[in-house]
């Protein structure tokens, strides 16, 4: 998480991005997706990393909004959410939650 932190706003700043309270790095969608990668990533036990590519593209988290059914997005993109970590306000983050009708 600490490489992948670094790796963002270096990649950022390299673009001309700044990361600020309101644009730039986002620590708690970055924490989440890594959270959620990780549940994945123990469900489905495939020995090469070649071979999560398809399942994971076609899985819930890789839609765009996946992070909106655990968050409200004022809660999701408030300044104190882009600069810490903060907890979902709407359902644990559980890859389960996904799954669920």
């Amino acid at each position: 998480l600490d490489r992948l932190r670094t790796g963002i706003r270096r990649l950022n700043e390299a673009h001309g991005v700044v990361n600020s309270d309101t644009s730039g790095y986002h620590e708690t969608i970055t924490r989440a997706y890594v959270i959620l990668l990780s549940q994945w990533r123990e469900a489905h036990q495939l020995e090469r990393t070649d071979d999560l590519v398809a399942p994971l593209r076609a899985s819930a988290i890789a839609a765009p909004d996946v992070l909106l059914h655990f968050y409200s997005r004022e809660h999701l993109f408030s300044p104190r959410a882009r600069a810490e970590w903060v907890e979902p306000d709407r359902l644990p983050l559980q890859l389960a939650a996904l799954t669920r009708g």
